[in-house]
């Protein structure tokens, strides 16, 4: 897999779990200490974040971390699957 399908793969995680958690890019970006656009960036694939940066994330918004690297393993295993077919 290359970067540019991984950084979309684990912005797409960002995003589910946020949007499960009911919360907006600016509520994260509050609890991060970054600017919204961080967390746009961050959910579009743009740039990819650090796995401290995740699991701060989770801490921050009370998500599961195991929860969200299990969502990011199935989002990866989905597109895997998909690649061979």
């Amino acid at each position: 897999m290359d970067k540019d399908k991984f950084n979309i793969l684990i912005g797409d995680a960002i995003r589910s779990s946020r949007k499960e958690m009911k919360l907006t890019q600016y509520d994260v970006a509050i609890l991060m200490d970054v600017t919204y656009q961080v967390i746009s960036d961050y959910e579009r694939g743009r740039f990819s974040p650090t796995l401290f940066w995740v699991h701060n994330y989770c801490e921050k918004t009370g998500y599961d971390f195991g929860k969200f690297l299990s969502v990011f393993s199935e989002k990866i295993k989905a597109t895997q699957d998909r690649i061979a077919l």
